[in-house]
């Protein structure tokens, strides 16, 4: 009896499993999570011809870098949700991350795989979305982390960049069907968290060394339909966990207590979330944000719907917004400022799965009116997050999207569109197979200066064969300009809008002094944001590199002491490298390595007028006690920069004036000595510009 019962099982699972796989890799339009396909969509008719559609346009394509396209296979799931392009070894430039079927792929910009790579599972072990990227373990360097299996079961895993297992890892223990995970610092303690739900309806938090966090894991109402998201959306300083169920949003404080005016339900009760992960941004610049997301119904009253929530549960004024078109949404929604107006509007597309163009990107304002211009189309079904970016530099952004197009296995695509809804040059990027479900990134692999995009492709017949792209554009690489370079905005992969042009470090100052030939550089960091580490040099020639502290929002004190320098003039330059992998340089202090300046100074400001922050610089001649304070037009202290003891030196310090208004204001320096003797005051103007 056990026999007959344990084989009617097996029977049984194995036809669940079958079934699912067939529908997911036989048709061309992919289920969503509750097992349902669109009622007003067929998928079984087949184009035989592309005439009069978008693919009839044949432009020059971007060159594609030498190793490319590179092919792989996929073995009953679509990889979902793209790559990524982050820094796995010891050169500047940056690689690319693809899971596909049971590998894992790190490729480098000519194709050829990293020391290490690629990593190989055991069949049916298999990768389903995309790769996380960040510090787990507070080595001031980035790790994988990724899910893996399907419907037999699923397991956490986490990489160093050589290709070896993080201690702890991997975890089997933790179900079918996981989702994709992604990354947080919720203690501030320069170890990001792993933060994951599963379909049986739960959701995890793991620390870096496989525990789990304390309070977790937490049980949702039904199954989540996408991965999860996190940012503190109350603007308490605190991050929070945001959780989608198939008919709720769950927001979590960092120890799993549910924020109050949460759950969520959404309205019908024949509705469902499915693949569109919450994206958290703040629409009314007040610093809370909103969690935006969508939800789909097999009534065709209903269709999508898009959602705005209050980080009290309230619904913010103008949403939800339904029926909006009359094919379902399996993206994320992407936030930008289309209109210039100075606040944040929200683009999505629609899914779908035609021969013909029926599908619209849709955009609205934050109070839910139509943005105009909008919707743009018709197109074929989308399901990639909307990648927004002015890639052509002309200081209006393009929208660049993905195609389930129906024609044959060499039709594929990604369009780029103006807001005037005409396409970019080069555009499309062809593609054989399908681009439906890969997330391009936009970036700029090998640090010359100019946009790269990787991007991929899958073909749904039973040969599950898939491409991975790398384009060289040859325009000019610009990270400001970029607002979503890759799903969900970061490789962290949190949902969580920043402003593009936001620095990943805030450098509160900066400053080196000579004495007894060696240079004393010391700098303090206010918040930092993946940072990976400092890279320091001298007169353009590297002298250390010191580990950054990831993310924080502490402020962070460093120093190095450069030794046996001789007498001269010396520039002294500080750069930050994000975990990604991309660089800046945040300061520069020029040093006389002598017995110290001749005098006391204080230098003008500069950039002079500045907005928002700006460098002052001062010498002294002698060790003394330094006070340097920022005073408005009627003669009010609105910022003490420097009150302490200092060495003989030069020494450079930077305002921030984010917080304040335009106008003049003044800084004034006084130097006492030791017994307390005036030494210098000085005072300066400045014009703050906005």
């Amino acid at each position: 009896m056990l026999k007959k019962f344990l084989f009617c099982t097996v029977i049984i699972c194995s036809v669940l499993f079958i079934t699912d796989t067939y529908s997911q890799v036989k048709t061309s339009f992919v289920p969503d999570l509750g097992g349902k396909t669109q009622a007003n969509v067929s998928a079984s008719k087949v184009a035989t011809t592309n005439e009069g559609s978008v693919l009839q346009s044949k432009p020059e394509d971007y060159p594609t870098f030498t190793g490319f396209p590179l092919p792989s296979i996929y073995q009953i799931y679509i990889p979902k949700t793209g790559s990524i392009a982050c820094n796995m070894d010891s050169d500047s430039d940056l690689e690319i991350v693809y899971g596909c079927g049971p590998n894992l792929y790190v490729v480098k910009k000519d194709g050829t795989s990293v020391p290490g790579w690629p990593i190989k599972y055991a069949d049916n072990w298999i990768n389903q979305w995309s790769t996380a990227y960040g510090d787990i373990d507070g080595d001031g360097e980035g790790e994988l982390v990724l899910v893996n299996g399907a419907a037999l079961g699923g397991k956490l895993i986490a990489y160093k960049k050589n290709g070896t297992v993080v201690p702890g890892f991997p975890i089997s223990t933790i179900g079918k069907n996981v989702m994709a995970p992604i990354l947080a610092d919720l203690d501030n303690d320069g170890k990001m968290e792993i933060i994951l739900a599963i379909r049986n309806g739960q959701a995890f938090v793991y620390k870096g060394d496989g525990t789990v966090y304390p309070g977790w894991p937490k049980w949702m109402d039904r199954y989540p339909a996408s991965n999860l998201a996190c940012g503190d959306i109350n603007n308490d300083g605190a991050k929070e966990i945001i959780g989608e169920s198939k008919y709720c949003i769950y927001v979590w404080d960092k120890n799993g207590n549910v924020l109050p005016g949460f759950p969520y339900g959404i309205d019908s009760l024949y509705s469902s979330t499915s693949y569109s992960a919450p994206v958290l941004a703040d629409l009314d610049k007040n610093g809370k944000k909103q969690i935006i997301f969508c939800s789909h119904s097999d009534s065709t009253n209903v269709n999508a719907t898009i959602y705005v929530v209050n980080p009290d549960g309230t619904n913010y004024p103008g949403w939800p917004k339904k029926n909006f078109g009359k094919n379902w949404v399996y993206a994320p929604v992407t936030v930008a400022d289309i209109d210039g107006d100075g606040y944040l509007d929200i683009v999505v597309p629609e899914y779908g799965s035609t021969t013909d163009p029926e599908s619209y990107i849709f955009g609205f304002k934050r109070d839910g009116t139509p943005l105009s211009g909008f919707p743009k189309g018709p197109y074929f079904g989308m399901a990639n997050q909307i990648t927004v970016a002015d890639i052509d530099n002309d200081g209006k952004y393009e929208l660049i999207a993905d195609q389930n197009v129906q024609f044959s296995d060499d039709s594929g695509e990604y369009i780029a569109v103006k807001l005037d809804g005409t396409s970019l040059a080069n555009w499309p990027l062809k593609v054989a197979l399908n681009t439906s479900f890969q997330q391009p990134i936009l970036t700029d692999l090998n640090g010359d200066g100019n946009l790269d995009i990787v991007g991929s492709s899958f073909e749904y017949t039973a040969t599950n064969r898939t491409n991975l792209y790398a384009w060289n554009t040859g325009l000019k690489y610009n990270a400001s300009k970029i607002i979503n370079p890759t799903y969900q905005f970061n490789l962290q992969h949190d949902g969580n809008y920043v402003t593009p042009t936001t620095v990943p470090v805030e450098l509160s100052s900066f400053n080196a002094s000579y004495s007894n030939g060696s240079v004393l550089v010391k700098w303090a960091t206010a918040t930092e944001t993946n940072n990976s580490f400092f890279e320091l040099f001298r007169n353009d020639v590297k002298v250390t590199s010191i580990n950054g502290k990831g993310t924080t929002s502490e402020k962070s004190y460093y120093s190095f002491t450069d030794k046996n320098v001789s007498a001269g003039q010396y520039t002294y330059k500080l750069v930050q490298h994000d975990l990604d992998g991309t660089k800046k340089t945040v300061g520069e202090v020029k040093v006389s390595a002598s017995n110290g300046p001749a005098s006391f100074s204080l230098k003008q400001n500069f950039p002079n007028p500045f907005n928002p922050s700006t460098s002052i610089t001062y010498n002294l001649s002698s060790d003394s006690k330094v006070k340097l304070t920022v005073y408005n037009v009627i003669g009010q202290s609105v910022k003490e920069l420097v009150n302490r003891n200092e060495t003989a030196g030069t020494h450079q310090v930077v305002f921030d004036a984010s917080n304040l208004p335009s106008g003049v204001y003044t800084y004034s320096i006084a130097v006492v000595s030791n017994d307390g003797a005036s030494l210098f005051s000085q005072s300066k103007k400045m014009i703050l510009m906005k």
